[in-house]
């Protein structure tokens, strides 16, 4: 939160990117805590292999993380999302020598000005229409 403060207080245009892991209950379900927690710690591997600096990337809870982008131009989060819901589904999770299919879901909104906490809410709204339009894919807000 205190590199969106910044971002807001220099009127910076930046963005962000909420993913939710797709079908996570079943994982836990599944393979237990230990292995969601595994499943968990593989996304961040690929999440933060995709996030160079200035990119903050963060646990935002659940199976959900977030990925603030200052600047725009430079990283383009629609590109940014494109490449990362790609990354995963073609890097599968090898859990007790077998391989656990995983696939994410991502929701893009552009700061322009609005307060941090209205950014949030449409990343969140265009997250939730990426998971009712058939998961494993990213959606940016419309308004």
């Amino acid at each position: 939160m205190e590199k969106v403060t910044t971002l807001e207080k220099n009127r910076a245009s930046w963005g962000v990117i909420l993913f939710d892991l797709d079908h996570f209950k079943s994982v836990n379900d599944t393979h237990g805590h230990a292995g969601g927690d595994a499943v968990l710690r593989h996304f961040s591997i690929v999440l933060n292999e995709h996030c160079p600096a200035p990119i903050t990337v963060g646990r935002y809870g659940g199976e959900e993380f977030i990925v603030i982008i200052p600047d725009c131009d430079l990283y383009e989060p629609i590109h940014l999302a494109e490449t990362i819901v790609a990354a995963v589904q073609q890097t599968p999770f090898v859990m007790q020598d077998h391989a656990v299919s995983i696939t994410v879901s991502a929701g893009i909104a552009y700061a322009h000005h609005h307060p941090a906490e209205t950014v949030f809410k449409q990343a969140d709204i265009a997250l939730y229409e990426a998971k009712t339009q058939g998961r494993n894919q990213y959606r940016l807000y419309q308004s």
